[in-house]
């Protein structure tokens, strides 16, 4: 398994344990949680690590993840790059739309 991979399963784990400890607050038969906000709030993570790790080209990084590159280009305007070490994963999930 290259560097890549493993960083990529960690950060796969650590972001479903994320998730998981979101979703605890709600209850699964009663409560239907919004996920949309949670999609919107990685949009600009995935993105940002993108940019440090598959080119600093943004039409390469734009094919790679299969997204238009406007809005690869507005997205990371309208987020400025935060390291993903500074921003703890639970308030990630708790900004407010």
């Amino acid at each position: 398994m290259t560097d890549l991979e493993q960083q990529a399963a960690l950060s796969k784990r650590a972001f479903k344990q994320s998730l998981k400890d979101y979703l605890k607050q709600f209850n699964e038969f009663t409560d239907t949680p919004d996920m949309s906000g949670i999609v919107q709030a990685m949009k600009p993570v995935i993105f940002q690590e993108a940019m440090g790790v598959v080119s600093d080209k943004k039409y390469v990084v734009a094919q790679v993840l299969g997204v238009n590159r406007g809005i690869l280009v507005k997205t990371l305007k309208n987020n400025p790059h935060q390291r993903q070490e500074e921003v703890p994963p639970a308030a990630v999930l708790d900004e407010p739309e």
